[in-house]
């Protein structure tokens, strides 16, 4: 499943180990409003995310948050409760070591997931790409 919104896209496939990947790739960071939006066709469970540029900041985080909303319109909520645990990718780096786990994990059958930049570091940043790992509720 592939969209795009604006110069944001959002592609997800399932591996042979019932493994969700989601992949929502920014060309162009810009922080507030959330960004592309992927709609779950079924129950799955959030492991973890992994952020990575093509170019790196250098200057400045770039830092992320999951959102997710039980519809299109209803208010999305970020998977993470404390703001140091959402997927940072610090100056000078293409790519974070771990994954971060969310604190929320469930997402539902028609629950919406989007990303939104929290920061976005310098102006030099480029693709920057979440990595969101999910399995099989």
């Amino acid at each position: 499943m592939v969209s795009t919104d604006f110069d944001t896209y959002v592609s997800a496939n399932m591996d042979v180990a019932n493994q969700q990947h989601l992949e929502f790739i920014v060309t162009s960071l810009a922080t507030g409003a959330a960004t592309a939006r992927w709609i779950a066709p079924y129950p799955l469970t959030v492991n973890g995310a992994h952020l990575g540029a093509g170019t790196a900041s250098t200057t400045g985080s770039v830092v992320l948050d999951i959102l997710k909303s039980t519809n299109s319109t209803a208010a999305a909520v970020t998977l993470f409760t404390s703001s140091s645990e959402l997927p940072t990718l610090t100056s000078g780096k293409t790519e974070t070591t771990s994954f971060t786990a969310p604190d929320v994990t469930s997402v539902a059958s028609g629950d919406v997931l989007t990303v939104a930049c929290v920061t976005k570091g310098s102006a030099a940043v480029a693709d920057v790409s979440l990595i969101i790992s999910m399995s099989g509720a």
